[in-house]
């Protein structure tokens, strides 16, 4: 009897096992069940807020919002990684989720307190998103809306540099929020629309002009734009000297020089042998100065600068020798002939006096090629600088006709003597400059030089943070795009040039596999540190890819390998999954980490045995557990001919960590274990 008894339960546990647990069919959409938890549903703030996740992704508001506000009695507070039980944490954003069912129910006030309240408590892409389109509905209702207004604080309007890059800077205002600030068709990255919208924009900057158009538009896609007139000049006045000639010789203690200089932009300024002269304004200006000599040869200086901030540098050689006096004086071939110290793109027509002499039989007959000289560079030359200001001369019997520099020509107007300059920029690396001289005769003559550009210490990519980007793990049951978006973000973090990515692509595939590491092993936090101890990454960046057919949602964080600190965490979100959006967010993402681990420079306070004070701190934006490279500028390296600056490199001393940041200073330790014994008060410090 007893056996029966006993069959007769495990027969009857047996059935109650295979029917599984009733299924509430309201609550089913298309095959799949909403409203559902992994685990038991203790009725713990944790599982009303994962079953209100589950019953908003079958858009059952009504119980969502009851497990939202459930939970909310529980734990009041948005937070990411919010500990449940144990050592299991979760992402808890109760009031953003129960703002999101406001808005999908129209109660778009309730949604936009909700919303706020979330991001006073944790910032998260999702909230600003929602808080957008909430505002939005809201705005709509009220009717009529006036476009923005667009401040522009700098370049000042008509500027004229001879700057490569230019930053643009201003505030878009509107009442009704602006979403959107776009510079030259650039949209800046932006999530959270405001009534008033800094901005800042680095424009490349092309010779000539240049207009630079910023727009902005607020929530409902009113629109206004401004623009911005700059004018770029690359290339030095041009200095024309009518007497005396190159080489003469007088027999008076004094010599007055005469001529003019023309720029197209306005001459800025001219001095004769270090003495200022009064200019007269407009393009074209004529001067004249006396200058006293001494016995023997003289050279006379001349310097102009333009409005651009170049400057051309050229000069005549007189011999004054007064016992020649009486004693009929010797000639140039071409007496009365201006000499063409420099050119700044002048038409014939602005300066009808540059004309050269009549050619002579002899000349008619020139076969030789002009001279021409580059001034400060060898045949190999090493900078420390983005940029050059390339400086020389070319001079022809018979006059130089061009001189010819990436297929651009230099010069406007022909001259026997031409003193030229122009702004070269330089890639990192070897940069071969080829530049051709031409005369009127048709002879010409190449040069070709090589200029490398090399990055001082502290600057290099070498020298940041090292970071390694582990694969992501992939929620959601939508799979497009989740598997480009690792490739796309190291493509953006590689461009902005802001770390050092080590370790990715096949070379990590095959250390995952060694250690047997799977996508989702690595949203653990133990194993990513353990990989990137592997690879010897200072840091490594985990995320997590939410796709839904409806939205994408990317959440990333910077840990450090050493002290198992997250450094930094952030997150994108879209509804709009079209690549060209998703390109944006990664800009924005990788944007985000370089804003919340910046590059910044200071100096150093003091240094007593392993403790160093430095002059950065909260107020740049730096943190805690942060490295720091101490270095000192080495000697500057100039041109011997025109005294132009050419940049240095740095010597290091050492390299430390912040371990307690103020407002204006932080408190470092050292990290090597030789303690650096050169570091001195106001040696420079820059963040890796």
């Amino acid at each position: 009897m007893a056996r029966i008894l006993v069959y007769t339960v495990i027969m009857g546990l047996t059935a109650l096992l295979a029917c599984g647990p009733q299924v509430d069919q309201k609550y089913v959409k298309d095959g799949k069940q909403y409203g559902v938890t992994k685990g038991s549903f203790r009725e713990r703030w944790w599982n009303f807020y994962e079953r209100g996740g589950s019953y908003t992704e079958g858009k059952f508001y009504a119980e969502a919002e009851a497990d939202f506000n459930a939970a909310l009695t529980q734990r009041d507070q948005d937070q990411r990684r919010a500990r449940t039980y144990g050592m299991h944490f979760v992402d808890y954003f109760p009031h953003r989720e129960l703002g999101v069912i406001y808005y999908y129910t129209n109660r778009f006030d309730l949604a936009v307190a909700e919303l706020e309240k979330s991001l006073a408590q944790a910032d998260s892409a999702k909230a600003k998103y929602f808080l957008n389109l909430a505002r939005k509905a809201m705005i709509e209702k009220q009717g009529r809306v006036q476009a923005p207004t667009v401040t522009i604080n700098s370049p000042q309007a008509n500027l004229v540099t001879n700057a490569l890059k230019l930053e643009v800077a201003g505030v878009a205002r509107d009442d009704t929020y602006v979403s959107r600030v776009i510079v030259n068709k650039n949209m800046l990255f932006n999530e959270l629309a405001k009534k008033e919208l800094p901005f800042k924009a680095i424009v490349d900057l092309k010779e000539g002009d240049n207009t630079i158009v910023v727009a902005a538009q607020n929530l409902i896609g009113k629109s206004a734009e401004t623009t911005i007139k700059v004018r770029v000049e690359r290339n030095g006045p041009l200095i024309t000297v009518d007497e005396p000639l190159d080489g003469q010789k007088v027999t008076t203690p004094q010599v007055t020089v005469a001529g003019a200089v023309f720029d197209s932009n306005g001459v800025a300024g001219l001095t004769i042998s270090g003495q200022e002269v009064a200019l007269g304004s407009g393009q074209t200006v004529k001067f004249s100065r006396v200058v006293s000599l001494r016995p023997g040869i003289n050279q006379i200086t001349l310097r102009a600068k333009n409005l651009a901030g170049n400057e051309t540098v050229g000069g005549v050689s007189v011999t004054f020798a007064p016992s020649m006096a009486g004693l009929p004086e010797k000639r140039q071939s071409h007496p009365g002939s201006p000499i063409l110290l420099a050119d700044a793109r002048m038409t014939t027509s602005d300066a009808p006096a540059l004309q050269l002499a009549a050619a002579s039989p002899t000349e008619a007959e020139d076969k030789t090629p002009p001279s021409l000289k580059i001034k400060g560079f060898g045949k190999k030359s090493v900078v420390f600088i983005e940029s050059v200001f390339l400086q020389g001369q070319a001079s022809d019997a018979s006059g130089v006709a061009a001189v010819i520099l990436k297929g651009e020509n230099l010069i406007s107007h022909p001259g026997r003597n031409v003193f030229f300059n122009h702004i070269i920029k330089l890639d990192k690396g070897n940069n071969d400059i080829k530049i051709l001289a031409k005369d009127t005769k048709g002879n010409q003559v190449e040069e070709q030089i090589q200029i490398e550009r090399k990055v001082p210490v502290g600057e290099r990519i070498g020298d940041r943070m090292s970071m390694s980007v582990l694969p992501f793990e992939i929620k959601g049951d939508q799979h497009l795009l989740a598997d480009s978006v690792y490739d796309a973000l190291i493509t953006s973090m590689v461009n902005q040039q802001r770390f050092n990515l080590v370790t990715r692509g096949p070379e990590l595939l095959n250390i995952l596999q060694e250690q047997k590491l799977s996508r989702t092993d690595l949203a653990d936090k133990d194993k990513a540190i353990k990989v990137g101890r592997l690879i010897g990454a200072e840091t490594v960046l985990t995320g997590v890819v939410n796709e839904t057919p409806n939205s994408i949602e990317i959440f990333c964080r910077v840990i450090d390998t050493e002290t198992s600190r997250i450094l930094a965490a952030t997150d994108v979100f879209d509804q709009d999954r079209s690549q060209p959006r998703l390109s944006y967010l990664l800009d924005g993402l990788s944007l985000k980490f370089a804003q919340a681990l910046p590059v910044t420079e200071g100096k150093v306070i003091t240094v007593k045995d392993k403790e160093v004070l430095v002059t950065i701190g909260a107020e740049s934006a730096v943190k805690e557990e942060m490295r720091i490279v101490i270095f000192r500028p080495g000697e500057v390296i100039k041109d011997p001919d025109t005294g132009a600056v050419l940049g240095a490199d740095n010597k290091e001393l050492g390299r430390a960590r912040l371990t307690q940041v103020m407002e204006k200073y932080s408190k470092c330790q050292w990290i090597s274990k030789d303690l650096p014994t050169e570091v001195k008060p106001k040696d420079s410090v820059i963040t890796r």
